[in-house]
């Protein structure tokens, strides 16, 4: 191969490198590029990419890191760039495996319009507003008669309610989207998924990295404020008018808000920890702080966290926290199991042991646990993959990494440098 072959390189397509708001100790980088791809980047990393968007040969470049004081390899450089490269070219095809299917509802354009279109409801006279009309709604919720906050199930009832709850939750992704385009991001766009078990919509609203903290935990309250305005009018409207329907639609949206706010799933709770926090992956960079925090209990190094030490406390504070939710969701799917297969079986071995026909109830009762079971083995199967990996946290645990690993809405590169 002749010397000129050798030092050509793939070129770098030419994106936007921008500081990353984050709590971590050491300055980190947001790398964007045109396609899309948007990459967290060490300080040592960015150097790296810098230069090369110069035109400086991986040779070159690891000599000028290595002069500056961070000593760098020509393989490291021809590594990074060719994953940065790799990512850049594949796109990140890395989703959370809580999540199931996905499927586009509104593209990004639709939502940018819809999004403009309640971007005012954010400005001060609107919040005041809308804060007048939750106060009032909670007045006249616990000012009325305990018989009329108690909708009548009946059909009708559950139907329209259940109808006015689904409405809700495109409402609910509005708020992000409205909340993105307010503080300068734009919207992705809103789909329906699966998570877990759990049918839901999303809003890809992965722009907003790029913006500071306390923009993005704007845009992560945006779906429970816009639920609560909604829940609010529907309060008014129901308690006023005794419209059980709505009723029978709050205690859905309720419901909906506090299982949002829950920080051990995925939900918005989860993002506005994270954001509060300063740190991109509650899971990943909980396993880091542990491992060091072993490895300086057990002897062998000194603690050493990318984080500061309120951080580093609330990481662990929250692994404990998340190991015990996990755990316990975990244990109430086998009972549930356990149970199902029980009533199986009660039921399918008088039939095998001789001669008994099941009757029409012990044929639906049979079947309601057949679905049942196979409902809670796709569950247990979801947990296995997303809450209970040990075998990759062992792992982490075990090795000397600092953690590239990839997130459902960022990608770490060069993380070894910080």
């Amino acid at each position: 191969m002749l010397k000129d072959e050798a030092d050509r390189e793939p070129a770098l397509p030419i994106g936007r490198l921008m500081p990353f708001d984050s709590s971590e100790r050491r300055k980190t980088y947001l790398l964007e590029f045109p396609s899309g791809a948007k990459l967290r980047i060490s300080a040592v990393a960015k150097k790296v990419v810098e230069l090369r968007w110069r035109g400086e040969k991986p040779g070159a470049i690891a000599a000028k890191i290595t002069a500056g004081g961070d000593e760098r390899s020509v393989q490291y450089v021809d590594e990074l760039l060719a994953r940065i490269r790799g990512l850049e070219q594949n796109g990140i095809k890395q989703p959370d495996p809580g999540f199931g299917l996905r499927t586009t509802l509104f593209n990004p354009s639709t939502v940018t319009r819809m999004g403009s279109a309640f971007a005012w409801a954010y400005s001060k006279p609107a919040l005041v507003v809308n804060a007048c009309i939750v106060i009032a709604a909670l007045l006249t919720w616990f000012g009325a008669r305990p018989e009329r906050r108690a909708p009548h199930l009946e059909p009708s009832v559950l139907a329209v309610g259940y109808i006015a709850y689904f409405a809700t939750l495109f409402i609910h992704e509005m708020g992000h989207a409205a909340a993105c385009v307010r503080v300068g991001g734009r919207p992705g766009r809103i789909g329906f998924t699966i998570y877990l078990i759990f049918p839901a919509l999303f809003n890809d609203v992965g722009a907003i990295w790029s913006l500071p903290r306390h923009k993005r935990i704007v845009v992560d309250l945006g779906g429970l404020y816009f639920h609560s305005i909604i829940a609010a009018i529907f309060a008014l409207v129901g308690i006023t008018l005794h419209y059980a329907s709505l009723i029978f639609a709050i205690d859905l949206i309720l419901l909906t808000i506090v299982l949002n706010l829950n920080p051990f799933f995925k939900f918005d709770g989860y993002w506005i920890l994270s954001d509060a926090f300063g740190v991109h992956n509650l899971g990943r960079e909980t396993v880091k702080v542990l491992k060091s925090l072993i490895s300086a209990l057990a002897g062998f190094e000194r603690f050493k966290s990318p984080w500061p030490p309120l951080t580093s406390a609330l990481l662990i504070l929250y692994a404990g926290a998340t190991a015990i939710v996990w755990s316990f969701f975990a244990i109430r799917v086998i009972k549930a199991l356990g149970a199902q297969l029980h009533v199986i079986l009660m039921t399918v071995m008088p039939v095998w042991s001789g001669g008994h026909a099941l009757t029409g109830v012990e044929l639906r009762h049979l079947g309601f646990a057949i679905g049942g079971a196979l409902l809670t083995m796709y569950l247990a199967a979801r947990i296995l993959r997303r809450g209970l990996n040990l075998g990759e946290y062992v792992k982490l645990l075990r090795s000397g990494m600092r953690g590239r690993g990839p997130d459902s809405k960022l990608t770490g590169v060069g993380d070894e440098s910080s």
